[in-house]
């Protein structure tokens, strides 16, 4: 699969320490690094499931795949799709923040998050 957006992974999948509770943490997705105001791709077509706003999340955009399969973007400067909207592989869902904030991507099998860097194509 595609990467949403090119840049720089700043923040992996899994177990760590997080300096602000100081403690450690277990993250289900990615933080890419990437030029301010970017277009975020989907990554495979589907349906948009919800778009809007989340509690430490921002603005997100989450498309169901189809067979419990989901991703997440989250951290994004603009919102271009509306729930129950189709994607196809490539569509703009949105952009990167324009203060810089790494973008936050997570794939969900199952409702499991799964790591996104076992799925997609690493450009950089």
């Amino acid at each position: 699969l595609p990467m949403p957006v090119s840049g720089r992974i700043v923040g992996r999948f899994g177990k760590a320490f997080d300096p602000e509770s100081k403690l450690q943490i277990f993250k289900k997705g990615i933080e890419i690094s990437t030029p301010q105001v970017t277009p975020v791709k989907a990554i495979y077509p589907g349906k948009i499931a919800y778009s809007g706003e989340l509690q430490n999340y921002g603005r997100v955009v989450i498309v169901d795949h189809g067979d419990h399969f989901y991703s997440l973007c989250a951290r994004l400067g603009s919102l271009k799709k509306n729930a129950g909207d189709e994607v196809k592989v490539g569509d703009s869902i949105g952009t990167s923040d324009p203060a810089g904030k790494p973008l936050y991507f997570e794939i969900r099998a199952k409702n499991i998050p799964v790591d996104p860097l076992a799925w997609v194509a690493k450009t950089n």
